[in-house]
């Protein structure tokens, strides 16, 4: 949850980044399926069959960059045709991406500027200055969808999707790739079991 790292030092940021950190976070992953993303992301690359990606947004703030600069990333080397962002309605928890948050974000990377944001440098106004034009392209062109739906801040697990939201589950099955992020997501997928 990059939320928690808000305010945090480059110091603090390198060491969370450390080998051994990453080692410790990974000796706590249920399940790892990275390889088998990559693999799917590649074949259909390669086969020129993957269009569609979904993300089921977490976290505004730097989490929300962060799914942006991916969605970006998945459109500018083809690995989709489009990407379909998801924010929730409401704040289910706190930091939750509304659409309000989103379209926040970007404006406030419209107006940064490196005169009224003493850390920011030239280099990085212009590199901010290049993703926002290019995501509001993704947006006008419609290769980023920006979607919600209330069923994402409802207490139905998502084995109930079909039948609580079946406008939402038929949108989702042309979906060549699914990303689930955040807390909420896992509770909703897992049935909030018990591991243990």
């Amino acid at each position: 949850d990059l939320s928690l790292l808000a305010g945090s030092t480059l110091e603090e940021l390198n060491n969370v980044r450390s080998r051994n950190s990453q080692k410790n976070i990974s000796e706590k992953i249920l399940a790892n399926d990275l390889e088998k993303v990559w693999e799917h992301l590649l074949t259909s690359h390669e086969n020129g069959t993957c269009r569609r990606i979904d993300i089921i947004l977490d976290n505004a703030g730097i989490e929300l960059f962060s799914d942006q600069v991916l969605a970006d990333w998945l459109l500018e080397n083809g690995f989709a045709t489009e990407v379909h962002l998801h924010w929730k309605t409401l704040p289910w928890f706190v930091s939750d991406v509304t659409k309000e948050d989103f379209e926040w974000q970007l404006e406030q990377m419209s107006t940064l500027t490196s005169s009224n944001q003493n850390k920011m440098t030239n280099v990085e106004e212009r590199a901010l200055k290049i993703l926002f034009k290019r995501w509001n392209s993704h947006i006008t062109s419609g290769r980023w969808k920006l979607k919600t739906n209330d069923f994402w801040t409802t207490p139905y697990g998502y084995w109930q999707l079909q039948e609580k939201a079946n406008d939402l589950y038929c949108d989702l099955r042309e979906s060549n790739l699914i990303i689930f992020k955040g807390d909420l997501n896992f509770r909703k997928l897992t049935q909030d079991c018990q591991w243990g």
